[in-house]
């Protein structure tokens, strides 16, 4: 397949997904005035990426969510807005709030990782969101090692 035609079916993709998070997190898009962004040129430029594979930023004024779905791998990174985003894994920047805080790391951390992507279950995805958002919002701010500009 040439690149424009993968460009074409990741496009197709990414639009998909962020149709769907717009569709299924009500809460996220209606109490955080919460966007979908559009992908950067660069998430075209490669010219292997996998048919399945798909990408979606959601903005709000106070965080930034990126989705990626492939092969059934669900993952969210979370990030300041900002230009010059630096995204962390979700469960990573959320146990590393809770180590530096020096509480247990709670069992509410999401393992999405591989899921039937027909059968989620976007009102788990949803509500997680809205009663964690103060700590992800702290999660994205507490990482000392990633150069923020």
């Amino acid at each position: 397949m040439s690149v424009k035609g993968t460009s074409f079916l990741a496009r197709r993709a990414d639009k998909k997904l962020g149709e769907d998070l717009r569709g299924h997190l009500a809460r996220l898009f209606a109490e955080h005035s919460a966007q979908v962004d559009e992908n950067d040129e660069l998430e075209y430029l490669e010219p292997k990426r996998s048919f399945d594979y798909a990408v979606a930023t959601v903005t709000t004024p106070d965080l930034d969510l990126r989705f990626v779905r492939v092969r059934g791998q669900f993952d969210l990174w979370i990030s300041t807005p900002g230009p010059h985003r630096r995204w962390d894994a979700l469960d990573s920047a959320l146990l590393w709030l809770d180590m530096q805080r020096g509480v247990e790391t709670k069992s509410d951390i999401p393992g999405w990782g591989y899921v039937d992507w027909r059968a989620i279950n976007w009102a788990s995805i949803d509500e997680f969101l809205i009663e964690n958002w103060g700590r992800l919002k702290a999660a994205a701010n507490a990482r000392p090692y990633l150069d923020r500009r």
